[in-house]
């Protein structure tokens, strides 16, 4: 069963409302970013696929035709590759961090959000007790005030019939 909460004003609910939207950006940035380092991750994948398959192919080349222009060219080619490479990888260990860094902003709004949620529960119970307690009250008064109403007596009207 669930409280009656007509009348429950939290005061804090600006400030609860404006922590959900915090916690709700910060997931988004979040998102943006696990996106963002998934996209690197294939990125980085499909290069050194790419730089692996090209190396073969070259190593075949070599083998079956020498060709100094051509070898010099295919090893330049290979070395911008592994260039790239190299830089995905930086890409790819920055968006770790600031994969972190965004996981480690949920943790910390997620909290503050749990600390003023806690604080709602903690007046809705409060409020209920005050509640019950008045409620309770007033059926003991009720009670009482039928109760204090004396009867009619009987033994006068018998007396007074004889």
């Amino acid at each position: 069963m669930t409280a009656d909460l007509r009348g429950f004003d939290y005061a804090l609910e600006p400030v609860r409302r404006q922590r959900q939207w915090e916690l709700d950006a910060a997931r988004a940035r979040l998102g943006r970013v696990i996106r963002s380092l998934e996209e690197a991750q294939r990125s980085l994948r499909d290069l050194v696929a790419r730089h692996r398959g090209e190396s073969e192919r070259t190593a075949h080349a070599l083998a079956e035709r020498m060709d100094p222009a051509r070898h010099r060219n295919c090893v330049q080619w290979l070395a911008e590759l592994r260039a790239d490479i190299l830089r995905a990888e930086e890409t790819l260990r920055s968006l770790q961090e600031e994969c972190a860094r965004a996981r480690a902003e949920c943790v910390a709004r997620q909290q503050k959000l749990e600390v003023i949620e806690q604080h709602r529960h903690e007046c809705v119970a409060e409020f209920t007790q005050e509640r019950e307690a008045r409620s309770s009250t007033e059926a003991d008064r009720e009670w009482l005030a039928r109760t204090s109403v004396s009867p009619p007596k009987v033994a006068a009207l018998e007396g007074e019939n004889s």
